[in-house]
């Protein structure tokens, strides 16, 4: 029976979540796949966190280098938060020829190519499908869309947004009310997180070495829920979303909020689920979603990658040859805007003419009911317009005092 020795660095919540799955399911992975996967070691600095989980003394490393030359170890999982200590622990074991699993994402997306240049010159693997929780979309980018030439993909990534813009939109709460219940079941905003994932997802979707700091991204904040209202009216919800697509001009790569049609296969992926939709050119779609609520999904993709890796003699990623790319910050969208006019003959004309002698098309038009002071909300879908157009004739309108833009949301395929 095959035999492979692992190394747990870590012993967080997810780390010992990992190290529960491992040791309990160890009999299963005999049984089933033939494979015998022993912890042999863990790592981890708060010595009274090991001794409160219980951990034999002689399960206890004392430093990287002691695994490192420890022949009966296979592969290190990384399973710690932070980023210097992760990356020389990775660095170290990959060196040593060691396998590296890992569900740090601030670590792979800063560091991919050089850990998976390290892991091929010493023949050995690096996983980081955990990366995204119980969403297997790493895997699916790397080994069964291969051949496919990926032009775009749409991803519900953050669990926190996503909880809070459902509580919105099905129970009509207010964005402070719904983000503050959010936080209170222990879901924590994390803009830098999705960064992180979204650099990945470019990276295997795309073929381009993405930096963090190339992505646009958008606060989501101070959505009202007269916004989720019309837009529900109009055919639409509101999703917190990356957004990647791959053109001739460049690569477009953000985060925001954006409304998208209630027919869209991301439109039902609600509460702390993720999901992500590709697009494959003429081959059609490809979405994927599940829950991604708790510490537990990620020690499974954690032990996934470890049993996955123990089922191949070769456990490195065929990863393609990287481009630095050509990014795109003025791109192209549909826009959603709200606006508070006067009640008088001709408003409406002269906004329309604004938005058409910069050539931008409006796809549709709705005036609410007229407010206090003789005001009335002016409601906007534009067909697709560059971004820098529209800041700019949202500008316009303002100069001239014909409007006050109370919201602006961009609205996608």
């Amino acid at each position: 029976m095959k035999k492979i020795g692992i190394s747990l660095l870590g012993l967080d919540d997810i780390g010992t979540s990992t190290y529960k799955i491992l040791t309990e399911q160890k009999e299963f992975y005999k049984k089933s796949y033939g494979v015998d996967i022993e912890v042999e070691c863990v790592l981890e600095e708060d010595k009274m966190r090991i001794s409160d989980f219980g951990i034999s003394k002689s399960k206890i490393a004392e430093n990287m280098a002691e695994i490192c030359s420890n022949p009966e170890i296979d592969a290190v999982v990384v399973a710690s938060d932070g980023l210097e200590s992760a990356r020389t622990h990775a660095l170290a074991a990959l060196k040593s020829g060691k396998c590296v699993i890992t569900a740090n994402a601030e670590l792979c997306s800063r560091y991919s190519v050089e850990l998976e240049g390290l892991a091929k010159k010493n023949n050995c693997g690096l996983f980081y499908g955990a990366c995204f929780g119980g969403l297997p979309v790493i895997r699916v980018l790397s080994d069964c869309l291969q051949a496919n030439i990926i032009t775009a993909f749409t991803g519900i990534l953050d669990s926190a947004y996503n909880y809070a813009l459902t509580l919105m939109n099905l129970n009509g709460k207010s964005y402070c009310e719904a983000l503050d219940e959010a936080q209170k079941l222990g879901f924590i905003i994390d803009d830098d997180k999705s960064a992180c994932k979204l650099s990945l997802l470019s990276k295997l979707a795309f073929h381009c070495n993405t930096e963090v700091a190339d992505i646009y991204i958008e606060q989501i904040e101070g959505i009202e829920a007269a916004d989720i209202a019309l837009g529900k009216s109009l055919g639409f919800v509101l999703k917190p979303l990356v957004i990647g697509k791959n053109t001739e001009a460049g690569v477009e790569l953000r985060i925001h909020a954006a409304f998208i049609k209630e027919s869209h296969p991301l439109a039902s992926v609600n509460g702390s689920s993720n999901g992500i939709h590709i697009s494959r050119g003429a081959v059609g779609g490809l979405t994927i979603c599940c829950d991604v609520s708790d510490t537990m999904s990620v020690a499974r993709a954690l032990a996934g990658d470890v049993l996955y890796y123990a089922l191949h003699d070769n456990g490195a990623f065929n990863t393609p040859k990287y481009c630095v790319p050509k990014h795109i910050t003025n791109f192209e969208s549909a826009y959603y805007v709200r606006m508070s006019v006067k009640d008088r003959a001709g408003v409406l004309a002269k906004v329309s003419s604004i938005f058409n002698k910069n050539g931008v098309s409006l796809s549709a038009v709705r005036q609410e009911s007229v407010k206090s002071h003789g005001e009335a909300a002016l409601v906007l879908i534009t067909h697709k317009a560059r971004e820098n157009t529209v800041k700019k004739i949202l500008r316009e309108i303002d100069e001239n005092g014909l409007a006050k833009v109370a919201s602006v949301i961009k609205v996608t395929d």
